[in-house]
């Protein structure tokens, strides 16, 4: 009887599960849900508006999300719950909430229906002036965490956001029993029991091998002081172990037998690197979505600036694992969303096209540069290697001539152009990428910014023949993590997939590198801080 591993994505608008065969990694189906409440930018369920900045979602539509995809892609595979042998999920992060010591979101409280500090802080949603406060206080106390940051704290992760809690609303911070990763809070509803999972911990809260001394808690915030016997408690888990079993009453939900083992939550852009095959050091996983990762294991644990993150073991087991972050598909989306003209939709519409496919198309024909435009595409801040929210993005050149589709080429350039900062600074600091794999949205379905990259990069690009990215990723490290198999690498050598296509650098090459210095003159002029022009413009929000 075939056996299958359940991978489950939890995206920035939808979730999707996948069922992957244990044998060999072969899908056998997937399944995907949008969230009803989608992203929270504007209003509150209950109407409520929101300030500028705000990214929150609805707890409850996570699991009205899995209790869809989970049943549908058991019929979909014509597959029985008893295949199934275990379970793995991953989740954007850091995206957070408060709950009470039984796991209910505090934002289904009656008396904080109203408040916006009560719901999931999505990994978008950022407590700037926070985050600078702590990384003041870690570098004066000299927390050595701070080697895995790139010596940076970020305003996407849970400490910040926590502290946001505390500053604009004590009375919530005061109800909160605990304050977690969504995906640990998902693996606590499908087991029963509360854990946290090192990938999060690690990488994004100031975990390894524990936590910093509770002064440095205290010196945050005297409120403080108690955190980690309160809000950041509970046990942390290796990534490829197991969590519990699968509930009784969750089983019954999700159309599945009850004790199928869970593993703990994954990082998403993490989990794509053992769906596509990585395995080894100097292999860069670019995860290009909403928001782009780029993931390289390497032997060495160097300490160096410009990433997210990094951590021991944060993948494979005896590799060091780096991160470092962009936006990319959100950026095109704001402009096709807000900027775009009615005509082009109207035009895409005529022809039976998406508004993304009838833009592709027309800036395809266009030459490097279009008609003489360039872009910094920090349209929510640029999150490596200048690691600063409080940039802003930039369009240089337009004139009266200027069409849509140049703008989304120059869009797509830019995105490009931050990808290839990002590689630069890996290898100047002693981290060799000799290839680089592609998963997600924007390497499966844009064939023109897959190019415009391998052509600004000059390298090679190999998109990968996993379709599902994350959920096939997680899947196989769920597969490890419950006894499927001896270890990690064993894993992904069975159920990792290959290449299914590659990207070569072509003739626009030279016209590249020329607009990539002139890139490079602006992000230095406005990002190291010889014009705060930026800085400013965002204080005024």
């Amino acid at each position: 009887m075939n056996c299958y591993a359940l991978g489950i994505d939890f995206g920035t608008l939808s979730a999707r599960a996948a069922l992957v065969s244990v044998a060999d990694g072969a899908v056998a189906a997937s399944a995907s849900h949008d969230y009803p409440h989608g992203v929270m930018s504007h209003t509150l369920p209950c109407g409520k508006p929101l300030g500028p900045g705000w990214a929150l979602q609805h707890p409850m539509d996570y699991l009205q999300a899995l209790e869809a995809i989970v049943p549908a892609v058991l019929k979909k595979a014509g597959v029985r719950g008893d295949q199934v042998r275990a379970i793995g999920v991953d989740f954007t992060t850091s995206t957070t909430l408060p709950t009470l010591a039984d796991g209910t979101p505090l934002c289904t409280l009656p008396e904080f229906l109203h408040e916006p500090n009560a719901y999931v802080k999505l990994w978008k949603h950022h407590a700037d002036s926070q985050a600078r406060h702590i990384e003041s206080i870690a570098r004066e106390m000299g927390i050595s965490w701070l080697h895995n940051t790139g010596g940076r704290i970020s305003p996407e992760w849970p400490l910040p956001k926590l502290m946001q809690i505390l500053e604009e609303c004590p009375a919530l911070f005061d109800k909160t029993d605990l304050y977690l990763e969504a995906g640990d809070w998902i693996v606590w509803q499908l087991t029963g029991q509360f854990s946290r999972s090192a990938s999060y911990a690690d990488s994004k809260n100031f975990h390894e091998n524990g936590y910093p001394p509770p002064a440095f808690f205290e010196k945050v915030h005297p409120r403080f002081a108690g955190i980690l016997d309160h809000q950041f408690r509970g046990p942390v888990l290796p990534l490829v172990s197991c969590a519990g079993i699968l509930t009784e009453r969750m089983a019954e939900k999700l159309h599945l037998p009850a004790g199928i083992p869970v593993a703990p939550a994954m990082v998403d852009s993490h989990a794509g690197a053992p769906g596509a095959g990585v395995d080894g050091a100097g292999i860069l996983l670019s995860a290009l979505g909403t928001s782009a990762c780029h993931i390289l294991m390497d032997e060495k644990n160097l300490d160096i600036t410009g990433i997210a993150a990094k951590g021991m073991e944060g993948i494979v087991p005896g590799l060091c694992t780096y991160e470092a972050n962009q936006s990319m598909g959100e950026v095109l989306a704001w402009f096709l969303d807000h900027a775009c003209p009615a005509r082009c939709l109207q035009d895409a519409q005529a022809q039976g096209l998406s508004l993304h496919q009838y833009m592709n198309e027309k800036a395809a024909l266009l030459p490097p540069g279009g008609r003489g435009l360039i872009a910094l595409d920090w349209f929510n801040g640029n999150r490596s290697i200048l690691v600063d929210s409080r940039l802003s993005g930039m369009l240089l050149g337009l004139t009266l001539r200027t069409q849509p589709e140049e703008i989304y080429r120059a869009l797509m350039e830019a995105s490009a152009y931050t990808m290839r900062t990002i590689l630069e600074n890996y290898e100047h600091q002693g981290l060799p990428i000799r290839k680089i794999i592609a998963v997600g949205g924007v390497a499966r379905k844009s064939p023109l910014l897959m190019q415009i990259i391998s052509d600004v990069t000059g390298r090679e690009i190999s998109v990968s023949a996993a379709k599902e990215g994350p959920a096939q990723g997680v899947a196989i490290v769920a597969a490890a993590g419950t006894g499927l198999f001896p270890d990690l690498p064993s894993a992904i050598r069975a159920m990792g997939q290959g290449a299914e296509k590659v990207y070569r650098p072509g003739s626009w090459q030279t016209q590249y590198e020329q607009l990539y210095r002139e890139f490079i003159r602006l992000h230095d002029y406005f990002g190291r801080g010889e014009n705060e022009i930026m800085h400013w413009l965002s204080s005024m929000h």
